[in-house]
């Protein structure tokens, strides 16, 4: 799966941006993040792994808890909660994830606008409050995420 389809940008040592085009419709691309069945579809780790679904009530003050199951066994936790739901338009989400070892937790925000184009949907996300520089750029881990969700679409 080619990941140069996402341009990144960072924004400050606590925020980055993540921008995609997409062969679908607002809708279609909403419907995606927001759809348990359509999400399980694409977010998660490169396609060798899976998504684990253990709560995912999308409305506004609800929440989600996922686990990503990597090919060689890992499992990582993520939690967060729907701060703001604009649909077709945005979606605003907290994201933290589950301590691991030494590793803290802290919760950061993840902001997804999606605007029409002639061709589908131009995806930016947004992804903040990271407590260092090096934090942000461990979560350029959305470069395979946001891909799997273009390649949904490109049939």
């Amino acid at each position: 799966m080619n990941d140069d389809r996402v341009k990144f940008e960072n924004l400050s040592d606590s925020a980055l941006k993540a921008e995609i085009d997409i062969k679908a419709t607002p809708e279609k691309v909403y419907a995606a993040w927001t759809q348990s069945d359509q999400f399980v579809k694409w977010f998660g780790p490169r396609a060798d792994g899976r998504l684990e679904v253990d709560k995912f009530d999308c409305s506004v003050g609800g929440g989600y808890d996922v686990t990503m199951v990597f090919a060689d066994g890992d499992r990582v936790q993520l939690t967060g909660s729907y701060q703001e739901l604009d649909p077709p338009k945005k979606i605003v989400l907290t994201w933290q994830w589950a301590p691991t070892g030494a590793a803290p937790s802290y919760e950061t925000l993840v902001t997804v606008d999606l605007v029409p184009t002639d061709l589908g949907t131009h995806l930016t996300l947004t992804h903040e409050r990271f407590a260092t520089a090096e934090t942000r750029d461990e979560h350029k881990g959305w470069g395979p995420i946001l891909t799997k969700l273009a390649v949904l679409f490109d049939n």
